[in-house]
């Protein structure tokens, strides 16, 4: 019978967190319950799940053969923010000097995950897109990034 690959969401957000929370030009990771109403050290890194996605192959695809089960293989897709504050927004330049530095620290975290991705066995696959943002939190405007992460399970 095959193992099973099911990941508890907590064990995902803590492994995406403890990942980013290596580098230490990253001052403040938070995410799950470790999340805060306030932001007052910077740069400040949230992570947070927001979606999942499961389809279920049907049984004759190769992937489930393999299994050598009869129970078809789903794959499932969780999609994660990582938004990255920089700092209350003032100058855009300034501001935008900051926060490509960061932007080059978590796309390197991105590019140096291997085949335990985040430290999560049962993750297979991911990729991932980075957007700039205004963020708005508590009245105050931070310039940053949020970065979509989708992890692909199965």
């Amino acid at each position: 019978m095959a193992e099973s690959t099911w990941v508890k969401i907590s064990d995902i957000t803590n492994g995406i967190v403890n990942t980013l929370k290596m580098r230490s030009e990253l001052e403040k990771v938070m995410g799950g319950s470790g999340l805060r109403e306030s932001i007052n050290q910077f740069p400040t890194v949230q992570v947070w799940f927001v979606s999942k996605d499961t389809t279920n192959d049907g049984g004759t695809e190769r992937r489930t053969m393999a299994t050598g089960s009869s129970k078809p293989m789903r794959k499932t897709s969780l999609m994660y923010h990582i938004d990255l504050y920089t700092r209350p927004r003032t100058n855009l330049g300034q501001d935008l000097s900051e926060l490509e530095v960061l932007i080059d620290v978590i796309d390197q975290v991105m590019e140096d995950q291997t085949r335990t991705f985040f430290g999560i066995s049962g993750v297979k696959a991911f990729n991932h897109r980075a957007e700039f943002a205004n963020f708005e939190y508590n009245d105050i405007k931070y310039v940053g990034v949020r970065w979509f992460v989708n992890l692909i399970l199965f």
